[in-house]
C-alpha cells in the first residue's frame, strides 16, 4: 500500500506565500473601496442633471395642462386633437422614465454610501411595537397603497426594545412595502406583523441564535402577490438581481437595489433578513434584530 508523506516545505516558503496572500487580499480590499467610491461619485454627478431634466418635464406638463383648453376646442379626430394626445403621451413617458432613473441613481448613491460607511447609525433604544405601529399609520393614507389591503398584526401587551437608527430602519420598511406593492395585484393584502413566541420562528443574528421574546425580535412584511421562485430566494438581496418586468403586475422592472439596501442596513444593526415565498401565493420578508433589556 502506497504511503503519502507530507511535502517538505520550508518555513521561508510558507512565510513568502502568506505575505503574497496578505498582499493580494489588501489589493482586493483597495479595489473594492475604489469601485464603491467610483459608483458613489458617478451617482452623485448624475443627480444634478437628472433633477434639472425632471424639473423641465414637470414645467412642460404644467404649461401643457394650462393650455389644455385648446385640446377641448379642437374637434375629436382632427389633426390638432391628435397632436395634443400624442404630446400628452410623450410627456407622461418622459416623466415616468426620468422619475425611475432618478430613483435608481438615488438608491445607487445611498447603497454606495452605506458600504463606504458614510451613514453611521444613530442608535436609540426604541420600543419595537410602537415603532412599527407609527410606521404603519404613517403609510395608511399613502396613495401608493390605495388599491391594496393593508393590515397590522401586533399583539396587545407585546413589549420589546431594540437598539436601532429609526431613520435607517424606516428605509428598510419603505423598501419592503414598495417591493410588496410593486409585485402584487390590486386588492392584494400587505401585512406588517410583529411575531411572538407562538409563531414558531427562529433566527440567527451575529453569532447568536435568536429566541423570540428572550433575546430576539422578528417583524415581517407579508404580501399575497405573485411570489418568488424558490431558486431565486438566495439571490434577491444581491444588487445585481432584477425581476423581469414581464412578471410584475405593474409592468415595471425593479433595479434590484431596494432589497440590497435593506440587507445592508439590517446588517449594520447586527440583524438578519430573509424571505419565504411561494409562486402565486405571495412572499414574507422577515427581519430579526437583537432585543434589549427593558
Amino acid at each position: 500500500m502506497k504511503k503519502f508523506t507530507s511535502p517538505d516545505v520550508s518555513k521561508s516558503t510558507i512565510e513568502e506565500l502568506s505575505a503574497r496572500l496578505i498582499e493580494a487580499n489588501k489589493k482586493l480590499v483597495e479595489e473594492e473601496s475604489h469601485r464603491t467610491m467610483m459608483i458613489e461619485n458617478i451617482s452623485h454627478d448624475l443627480r444634478a442633471p437628472l433633477t434639472a431634466i425632471r424639473s423641465c418635464v414637470e414645467l412642460m406638463e404644467s404649461e401643457f395642462m394650462k393650455r389644455g383648453i385648446a385640446k377641448g376646442k379642437a374637434s375629436s379626430g382632427s389633426e390638432q386633437y391628435g397632436l395634443w394626445e400624442e404630446m400628452e403621451r410623450l410627456l407622461h413617458i418622459m416623466d415616468s422614465r426620468t422619475l425611475a432613473m432618478e430613483s435608481l441613481v438615488d438608491n445607487l448613491y445611498y447603497l454606495a454610501g452605506l458600504e463606504n460607511g458614510r451613514y453611521e447609525p444613530k442608535l436609540q433604544k426604541v420600543p419595537i411595537d410602537q415603532f412599527l405601529e407609527e410606521y404603519y399609520y404613517s403609510i395608511e393614507s399613502d396613495s401608493k397603497y390605495a388599491h391594496k389591503k393593508l393590515e397590522l398584526d401586533i399583539d396587545e401587551g407585546y413589549a420589546a426594545y431594540v437598539n436601532i437608527d429609526p431613520g435607517l430602519m424606516t428605509r428598510v420598511l419603505d423598501n419592503l412595502f414598495t417591493n410588496a406593492g410593486k409585485y402584487s395585484e390590486d386588492d392584494a393584502m400587505i401585512r406588517l406583523s410583529l411575531l411572538g413566541a407562538a409563531d414558531n420562528k427562529s433566527c440567527t443574528y451575529g453569532f447568536n441564535d435568536g429566541i423570540i421574546g428572550k433575546n430576539a425580535v422578528i417583524f415581517a412584511v407579508t404580501d399575497s402577490g405573485i411570489g418568488i421562485p424558490e431558486g431565486a430566494l438566495e439571490d434577491i438581496f444581491e444588487r445585481t438581481y432584477m425581476v423581469s418586468d414581464a412578471r410584475t403586475p405593474t409592468g415595471t422592472k425593479g433595479s434590484g437595489l431596494g432589497l440590497a439596501i435593506a440587507r445592508e442596513i439590517v446588517s449594520m444593526h447586527n440583524g438578519t433578513i430573509w424571505c419565504e415565498s411561494k409562486v402565486g401565493e405571495g412572499s414574507s420578508f422577515y427581519v430579526c434584530l437583537p432585543a434589549m433589556e427593558k
